[in-house]
């Protein structure tokens, strides 16, 4: 299954970031099997902060329109295992659903973390739109809103770029700074219908509805590139598929090491006379390559598809 990634802003460590997610039960798969809709409560730490009807889909579900792959959203695998949720994030009259989680442990003011969840466009709606985000909070929401949009700013909240892809799941990642005592995130569109960006999109039903799943939260606890002095490395094609081409005329010998979002390393090799180099066998994802000697550093930051 191919990924498409959306970054905003990430910034990258140079070692590992703590290994502990905050998010509890960020693939949805610690559930009660739903029986019926609008039971996104049955699985651990997910609640809906409105009295909209947010769905907990998963492959253990009897009732069809619940199930995975194919359900009332339209058709999609998870993005692991077998559980994901759905959301109407636009519906005229601003009708919205949000998904909220209680974090494993309060964020402390001043910290950088980085977010990360994977939306895909059910088939359902016919509009997508762009402005997903997330909202963070120091209470558990509990709002009777009729299902309409939460009158409060989120801390992060995807702009750029038309979530439009139904076959395909894409990957949300940015880097936020905590004001300190968050320990809720709910998840959603902010934004009230007359300031959405809509597009049409293959469904009939005049809604733009997303799946979501694995949701995570990472503190960066170390020091970022931006704040690191390094020589940029100009690495090409970026996005990439297989190779990853460079340009570095000085040095002929250098260390060439590959980090993941998390800072783990999943790639070391000796560059001699080599100007590329073959990372074929990484998953999708965002990575930092690194090319190091005794006298330099060099590094750029890799989106792999």
């Amino acid at each position: 299954m191919k990924i498409g990634i959306v970054v905003m802003q990430v910034m990258f460590s140079l070692t590992s970031f703590a290994q502990t997610n905050l998010i509890q039960n960020g693939d949805f798969e610690n559930n009660i099997c739903p029986t019926g809709f609008g039971q996104i409560g049955n699985a651990i730490g997910w609640s809906s902060p409105t009295d909209g009807t947010p769905e907990l889909f998963s492959s253990c579900a009897t009732l069809s329109a619940i199930s995975v792959p194919g359900n009332l959203g339209g058709w999609q695998q998870a993005h692991s295992s077998n559980s994901y949720a759905g959301i109407n994030s636009f519906q005229q009259i601003n009708y919205r659903e949000y998904i909220q989680n209680e974090l494993i442990d309060t964020l402390q003011a001043g910290k950088k973390y980085i977010l990360t969840f994977n939306v895909s466009l059910g088939e359902v709606g016919s509009y997508a739109n762009n402005s997903i985000g997330a909202l963070f909070s120091d209470t558990l929401l509990s709002m009777q809103l009729n299902a309409t949009t939460i009158p409060l700013a989120p801390l992060f909240e995807n702009t750029g770029i038309a979530l439009t892809d139904t076959g395909n799941w894409q990957t949300i990642c940015d880097t936020i700074i905590a004001t300190g005592g968050e320990k809720f995130v709910s998840i959603g569109c902010f934004r009230n219908d007359d300031s959405v960006d809509t597009i049409s999109s293959v469904g009939s039903f005049p809604k733009a509805y997303y799946f979501i799943d694995d949701v995570s939260l990472y503190e960066d606890t170390t020091t970022s590139i931006n704040e690191y002095k390094k020589n940029k490395l100009d690495c090409y094609p970026n996005p990439f598929i297989n190779n990853v081409y460079f340009n570095l005329d000085s040095y002929r010998s250098f260390g060439c090491t590959v980090y993941n979002l998390m800072g783990e390393k999943v790639f070391e090799q000796k560059i001699y006379n080599e100007r590329f180099i073959d990372l074929s066998n990484l998953g999708t994802g965002i990575y930092l390559l690194e090319l190091k000697n005794e006298k330099q550093i060099f590094s750029c930051r890799l989106i792999k598809f």
